[in-house]
């Protein structure tokens, strides 16, 4: 089973009960005609997933809405090794921030949730390691990358002036 689809699925679910075609757009979205083939794919390997999270007892569906078990929300804590898992308050800034990372290949967990915690703020991917946005940076999320001593790995740039250097200076 893909740990990575199971975990967003999880994650999706331990939010509160969701019918499925809501549930799928938390872990993707057709990208263009040309990915069609692609994106039945996803599809289909999602149903398939879901089903054995069913068989398994943990996920349960009630009138056509799905949601986590207790024995789901286990299984998400060890397949997220126990990250921290908050639904940070967003508050729009007014000042851009780039946000750059360079993550450790040995240290991926944390990548990944780094990279949702960031998409879940409302930041937006300009690569896989810079994101940018107009959103304050929640305490609690500063407090969880010292927790897991990213830090050193992170750099937040904060943009008061854009454009060419001939205009900022």
């Amino acid at each position: 089973m893909n740990n990575g689809i199971t975990a967003k699925i999880l994650e999706g679910l331990s939010e509160g009960a969701i019918v499925s075609a809501a549930l799928f757009k938390t872990i993707s979205e057709p990208s263009g005609e040309g990915q069609k083939s692609e994106f039945q794919r996803e599809k289909r390997n999602f149903h398939l997933i879901l089903s054995k999270l069913k068989r398994e007892g943990f996920v349960k569906t009630s009138e056509d809405k799905w949601s986590i078990t207790s024995a789901g929300r286990v299984k998400l804590l060890k397949l997220l090794k126990r990250m921290p898992r908050h639904s940070y308050e967003k508050e729009v800034d007014t000042s851009l921030k780039i946000i750059i990372f360079d993550v450790p290949e040995k240290e991926q967990k944390k990548r990944v949730w780094l990279r949702r915690r960031l998409g879940d703020l409302g930041f937006k991917m300009l690569q896989k390691s810079v994101w940018a946005g107009k959103i304050k940076l929640p305490e609690e999320f500063i407090q969880d990358l010292k927790d897991l001593k990213m830090f050193q790995y992170i750099d937040i740039l904060a943009v008061t002036k854009t454009g060419s250097i001939k205009t900022i200076s």
